[in-house]
């Protein structure tokens, strides 16, 4: 496996030192940026070659600064796969996160070990939803979301929405059901369609509000 380059961006200066030593202990990982802020990423971001595969980005401020980073980087580099930090977790702010197009919220006391695994996680899969995330949008939905009951989900939509649920890809999906790619593409964009989603973050998300999905039934693909 190729080496996973890394970003941090974070105002503490010490805390992302810290985080940077230990990253770059770990097999597979090299820490290219360390930056305070957007600016700052920007500014080496032009003297590199290589654009970062991840990027850890500190959402810990009172204002909407965190949010105004995360808006600029996928901007100017919309490939960019960016790992929020955070003290707390929300519903609101877990869809505020994922409104920013960020692919996956973590909370800051994570164990080590498991912030290593997730990083692999979203750069391979492009995303990382714990369980307990997707419960608690669940549980805290509204009852009535949109009139889902007018739109006709066929069985295997609902199947395969299952397995997006679970954070299976299109190519691990296509394996288990014995279909080509191209077919779980098709009813992925269908599912798109129905829901008026765009993209793979805000279907799973939908399907939790409008309970199509029971996260209680649920394994997640770790």
């Amino acid at each position: 496996m190729s080496s996973i380059n890394i970003a941090i961006v974070d105002e503490d200066t010490l805390a992302s030192r810290l985080l940077s030593d230990f990253l770059q202990q770990q097999d597979n990982f090299v820490v290219s940026i360390i930056a305070r802020d957007k600016y700052s990423f920007l500014k080496q971001q032009k003297e590199l070659e290589k654009i970062p595969d991840v990027v850890l980005v500190d959402f810990s401020s009172e204002d909407n600064k965190a949010a105004k980073t995360i808006s600029t980087l996928k901007a100017y580099y919309s490939g960019l796969k960016i790992i929020a930090l955070t003290p707390y977790f929300s519903t609101a702010f877990f869809k505020q996160i994922f409104k920013l197009r960020a692919h996956a919220l973590l909370l800051k006391d994570i164990d080590p070990k498991e912030l290593c695994e997730i990083i692999q996680k979203v750069y391979q899969k492009g995303r990382y939803f714990t369980y307990n995330q997707m419960l608690t949008i669940y549980e805290n939905a509204p009852d009535s979301q949109t009139n889902t009951e007018d739109i006709n989900y066929t069985p295997r939509e609902l199947e395969i929405l299952e397995f997006i649920c679970q954070q299976h890809t299109s190519a691990e999906i296509a394996e288990r059901l014995f279909v080509s790619i191209q077919t779980i593409h098709a009813h992925r964009n269908d599912l798109f369609m129905k829901t008026g989603t765009r993209n793979t973050i805000g279907l799973i998300i939908y399907a939790l509000e409008n309970k199509l999905i029971n996260p209680n039934g649920l394994i997640i693909n770790d």
